[in-house]
């Protein structure tokens, strides 16, 4: 979640400014390397909505889906 963006929306699923937040929404991107250019292209857009009173439910299974996928290990072998 923290390599993305992250929007503050209000109950009619608009930018929050100077509204109430209602939902978040998650944004990142999908990206291939160009072999000729060596650098990353967007391909496209990764975007998760969750409401605000299932976020906290939506944290715990992500931490839950973390510690089963072992990602932990695998950051440290890179490191």
């Amino acid at each position: 979640m923290a390599n993305g963006g992250i929007a503050y929306l209000n109950e009619n699923i608009r930018y929050a400014y100077e509204a109430p937040v209602s939902m978040y929404l998650f944004a990142s991107g999908r990206y291939r390397k160009e072999k000729e250019e060596y650098r990353p292209v967007l391909v496209g857009l990764n975007l998760l909505r969750i409401k605000e009173a299932d976020y906290r439910n939506f944290a715990q299974s992500w931490v839950k889906w973390l510690q089963v996928s072992e990602i932990e290990a695998t950051v440290d072998e890179v490191a």
